[in-house]
């Protein structure tokens, strides 16, 4: 008989997963605040404590997990020797820079000011995530993109909507030029059923 789960050492994704879950939490804390029935201070002090514990245990993840991620070249092309484990790496970096943008944003909210968290540059971030883009739209990776690339990708396409030129202009650039990317349809067709006007307002 196998040992239960439990006896298994949690993989990094194991881990950062558990750190996410705390997200929903906060959301739907930030909705509870708009209720006018219920004690503001008092909630607004607890989402200020899971705010800083969440963004402090993903800055922890990132200093002990982080791993280096294949970088496309200047015309964003990929190496045509893509191997499984840079998709594996490319997958756990984004869903990490993707989490930090959320908190970083909550951060902001709970706070009710604009002091970023010490760590977490959302700029970084983003340029992190599209620069990604292109492996997931490799070959090699196939159906899976679907799976792997939606909600990081939706995440920086939301803050690079929320900068001005020049700030994140290649990025920006490549994103307007995924429309004419075969490989990218089914991807693009899945992030517009979810929010269709993520990509109006880029140009």
């Amino acid at each position: 008989m196998n040992d239960p789960w439990e006896h298994h050492a949690k993989t990094p994704k194991d881990l950062l997963v558990d750190i996410m879950l705390d997200l929903p939490s906060l959301y739907q804390g930030i909705d509870e605040m708009k209720d006018r029935d219920r004690s503001i201070t008092g909630l607004r002090e607890e989402l200020q404590q899971l705010a800083s514990k969440t963004t402090g245990r993903l800055l922890q993840w990132g200093s002990e997990f982080a791993t280096a991620v294949v970088s496309p070249r200047s015309d964003w092309q990929v190496p045509s020797n893509l191997t499984t484990d840079n998709i594996a790496s490319a997958h756990l970096m984004t869903l990490y820079w993707a989490s930090l943008m959320i908190a970083q944003n909550v951060y902001h909210i709970v706070f009710d000011e604009e002091s970023d968290v010490v760590g977490i540059d959302l700029n970084d971030c983003c340029r992190n995530i599209i620069r990604c883009i292109p492996l997931f739209l490799h070959q090699s990776t196939g159906i899976f993109r679907q799976h792997l690339m939606p909600f990081p990708a939706m995440t920086a396409i939301r803050h690079l909507k929320s900068t001005r030129p020049p700030i994140l202009k290649p990025e920006r650039e490549f994103v307007l030029s995924l429309s004419e990317n075969t490989e990218f349809a089914g991807m693009r067709q899945f992030m517009l059923s979810v929010q269709p006007q993520l990509l109006t307002g880029l140009e």
